[in-house]
């Protein structure tokens, strides 16, 4: 066998807490709220990313001088 009885047990340990946060979080306001922030800081850093690749190579980057 490839994997050791020691990783199964690991795995039969860590995953249910695991699943059953997973479950409370996508049920609970606090787990919205925090989709909902991460979807938006998400699309905050896409835009920049897109606003950024759109610029002239030269005045990209932080240290850009006109």
């Amino acid at each position: 066998m490839r994997y050791r009885l020691s990783t199964l047990n690991f795995i039969l340990a860590v995953a249910p807490p695991g699943l059953a946060v997973l479950w409370f979080l996508s049920h609970s306001i606090a787990g919205m709220i925090g989709w909902t922030a991460f979807a938006s800081l998400f699309v905050v850093w896409y835009l920049s990313l897109l606003k950024s690749q759109a610029m002239d190579p030269r005045k990209r980057g932080a240290g850009a001088s006109e």
